[in-house]
This record gives structure tokens, C-alpha cells and sequence, in this order.
């Protein structure tokens, strides 16, 4: 939650966060690099605490399971409405991951400035999500050749994005 991230970040503790939350559990597609970042507030989060955001990429991840898209309406529906995901998948035997090399990638730490000390403002906020997006891309591009994945191109959805559908 955040009041605990807020507290383990004034105790000088660094946080590891998945952005992508239930949308990109339920919205993963086998072989498909996608990114969706349901919330930008581990930005304005890392402007606040005025910590660097780290941006890091799993390699191999989506290769791990065949997922489905099956009966995705209302599983949909329930994520959005109780915040319950139901991702339909299947491994190597049954929920046994297929046999993937998984490689995790971290990039240079972003250090991002406000110009009032831990009251970002929404236009601060949004150039550290561009930032942040433009890193994660270069990092993606950077690895995937040596990785095994020269041939994907990462997508990365933003909220704003969704919201304009």
C-alpha cells in the first residue's frame, strides 16, 4: 500500500514495484512484450521521497505460459469490479512454467527533480513517466538481441491511454 511504501521509504529502504498490477495479470499474451501501467504514482511516489526510480525488465516472462483469452468479458468485469484476476494459462504440465530462461535487466536509476521538494506537480509527474517509459524502452531494445528476442518490440500502455478508448 502506500502509507507503507511512504514509510519504508523515509527509513531508507528501497522498493521494488510491479506497475502493471491485475490489468497486465489478466491481459498477458503469450510472446507478446506488453507493458501496461495501470498507475503513474510510483512516479509522483519517487518524486516525493526524491528517490530514483530504477526501470528493469524481465526477459523471458510471457514465454513462461500459454494464456487464454477465454471468457476475458467477464473475467474483465470482475477485475474492474472487485479487483479479482483470473488469468486462464497453461505451462509445460498443467501450472508447471514452460522451460524459459528468465533474465531480469536494471537500467541506470533516473534521478528525477521538482521544484518544490515533495510536492511534484502534475507536469513533473508526467515528464518522469516519459522518462521513465523512454528508459524502460532503451533498456528493452538494449538487451533483447543478447537475450533471444530481437525479433519482439515492447508495447508499454499508460493510464491515459486506456482512458481515451
Amino acid at each position: 500500500s502506500r502509507p507503507v511504501a511512504e514509510r519504508a521509504l523515509r527509513r531508507g529502504h528501497s522498493l521494488m514495484v510491479l506497475p502493471g498490477g491485475e490489468l497486465e495479470q489478466i491481459r498477458t499474451t503469450f510472446q507478446k512484450e506488453e507493458v501496461c501501467l495501470t498507475s503513474v504514482g510510483f512516479v509522483k511516489l519517487a518524486l516525493q521521497a526524491n528517490t530514483p526510480l530504477v526501470p528493469c525488465y524481465v526477459f523471458g516472462c510471457v514465454d513462461l505460459y500459454k494464456t487464454y483469452s477465454f471468457l476475458y468479458g467477464p473475467r474483465e468485469w470482475l477485475r474492474k469490479k472487485f479487483r479479482i484476476c483470473i488469468p486462464i494459462f497453461s505451462g509445460s504440465i498443467g501450472v508447471l512454467p514452460r522451460r524459459v530462461p528468465v533474465q531480469v535487466v536494471f537500467g541506470e536509476p533516473l534521478t528525477l527533480q521538482c521544484a518544490v521538494p515533495g510536492k511534484p506537480s502534475d507536469e513533473e509527474v508526467a515528464d518522469g513517466v516519459n522518462k521513465y517509459v523512454a528508459a524502460l524502452k532503451g533498456l528493452f531494445d538494449e538487451y533483447k538481441a543478447q537475450y533471444g528476442y530481437g525479433d519482439r518490440e515492447l508495447t508499454i500502455e499508460l493510464p491515459s491511454a486506456r482512458k481515451k478508448k
